[in-house]
C-alpha cells in the first residue's frame, strides 16, 4: 500500500517542478514585456519627431512654394518689360535714333544706355531662373524626403501595432500562467490533504491487509476445488458438443437427399404439367381442324353427290378421326408414340387424299 504515498510524493515533487518552472516562465515573460513597453515608448518618441520634422518639410515645402511663386511672377514681369522694350526698339526709325544720338551728344550714348538696361535685366531674368530652378529642385527634394519621412512613419505605425499586439498576448499570457500558477498551488494544497489522509489510512489498510491474506488462502482453495468442477464439466461439453456435431452432419446429409427428391419432383411434376399442356392444346387444334374439315365435308357432299367411290366424305372423315384419336391417344400416354395409319389406296378424284385405317 506505499504506492498511492509514493504516487502522491512524485505528483508534489512534480508540482512543485512545475511551480518553478511557471514562475521562470512568468519572469522571462515580464522581462520581455518590460522590453516590448520601452520600445514602445521610443517609438512613440521616434513617431512624435518623424511628425515634428514632416511639419517643418511641410513649412519649408510652402515656403519654396511661395517663393517659386514669386519668382515666376518677377520672370514673367521681366519678360513683359523685355518684350516692351523690344517693340519700343523696333518702333523707332533710324532718324529718330540719330536725333537723339545728336541731341544727347554731350552725355553718353543712348544706345549704350538701352543695352546697359537689356543686359542688366537680363542677367536679372538669369538669375531669377536660376532662382527658381534651385527652388524647384529643392522643392523636388524636400518632397522626396517627405515621402521618405512618411514611409517611415507608415513602417513605424504598423511596427508599433505589431509590438502593441504582442503586448497584448503576452499580458493575455502573463494572466493565464497566473491562472495555472493558481491552479497549480490550489492542487498541490489538495494533494498535501490527500497525502496526510492517505497516510491515516495507510495503517487501517495494513491491518485489512493481512485479514484479506487468509481470506485470499480460503478463497485459493475454493477456486481449486471450483477448477477441478469445471474441468469435469468442459470434458462433458466436449463430449456434447462432438455428439452435436455428428447430429448436424447427419441431419444435413438428409436435407441434402430431402432437396434433391424435391427438385427431382418438382422437375417431373413440370414434365408432366408441360405435356398434358401440350396435349390440350393440341386436342384443342384438332378439334378445330375437324370442325373444318366437317365443313369442307358437308360442301363436297353437296357438290359430288352421294357416290361411294368418290372418296373425299370418307377419306376426311377418317384422316380426322385418326388425328382426334392420335391426339387423344397422345394427351393420354404422353411418353408414347402414336400408331401411324394405314394407307388403302388413293381418290381418284383428289390424288392427294389416301383411305387410311
Amino acid at each position: 500500500m506505499e504506492a498511492p504515498q509514493l504516487s502522491l510524493l512524485q505528483q508534489l515533487r512534480e508540482m512543485s517542478l512545475s511551480h518553478r518552472e511557471t514562475q521562470a516562465k512568468m519572469e522571462e515573460r515580464e522581462a520581455q514585456l518590460q522590453e516590448l513597453q520601452d520600445t514602445i515608448t521610443e517609438l512613440h518618441q521616434d513617431i512624435s519627431q518623424k511628425d515634428h520634422d514632416k511639419l517643418w518639410q511641410l513649412q519649408q515645402l510652402h515656403h519654396l512654394e511661395s517663393r517659386v511663386k514669386e519668382l515666376t511672377e518677377e520672370v514673367q514681369n521681366s519678360e513683359e518689360t523685355i518684350a516692351q522694350l523690344k517693340q519700343e526698339m523696333s518702333v523707332r526709325t533710324p532718324s529718330s535714333l540719330t536725333r537723339e544720338v545728336s541731341t544727347d551728344a554731350s552725355g553718353p550714348s543712348g544706345t549704350e544706355l538701352l543695352k546697359a538696361e537689356l543686359s542688366s535685366r537680363d542677367a536679372t531674368i538669369e538669375r531669377l531662373r536660376r532662382d527658381l530652378l534651385l527652388s524647384h529642385q529643392a522643392r523636388d527634394t524636400q518632397c522626396a524626403q517627405l515621402d521618405v519621412q512618411e514611409q517611415r512613419v507608415c513602417e513605424l505605425l504598423r511596427e508599433l501595432q505589431e509590438r502593441q499586439l504582442e503586448l497584448q498576448r503576452g499580458h493575455g499570457r502573463l494572466q493565464q500562467l497566473h491562472r495555472e500558477r493558481a491552479a497549480q498551488e490550489s492542487q498541490a494544497e489538495q494533494l498535501r490533504a490527500q497525502l496526510s489522509e492517505v497516510r491515516g489510512r495507510l495503517s487501517l489498510v495494513e491491518v485489512e491487509n493481512e485479514a484479506l491474506l487468509g481470506f485470499k488462502r480460503e478463497q485459493g482453495a475454493e477456486v481449486e476445488r471450483l477448477s477441478a468442477e469445471l474441468s469435469s464439466m468442459r470434458a462433458a461439453q466436449e463430449l456434447e458438443r462432438a455428439e452435436t456435431a455428428e447430429a448436424q452432419r447427419r441431419c444435413g446429409e438428409l436435407q441434402a437427399k430431402l432437396d434433391l427428391t424435391c427438385t427431382q419432383l418438382q422437375e417431373s411434376q413440370r414434365t408432366t404439367q408441360e405435356a398434358a399442356r401440350k396435349a390440350q392444346e393440341d386436342s384443342q387444334e384438332l378439334q378445330w381442324e375437324l370442325k373444318s374439315l366437317k365443313s369442307q365435308l358437308d360442301s363436297v357432299n353437296q357438290q359430288v353427290g352421294s357416290s361411294p367411290l368418290c372418296c373425299p366424305i370418307a377419306l376426311c372423315y377418317r384422316t380426322a378421326q385418326s388425328t382426334y384419336s392420335t391426339c387423344f391417344y397422345t394427351q393420354r400416354h404422353p411418353y408414347k408414340q402414336p400408331q401411324k395409319p394405314t394407307v388403302l389406296g388413293r381418290c381418284p378424284l383428289h390424288p392427294s387424299t389416301c383411305f387410311c385405317t
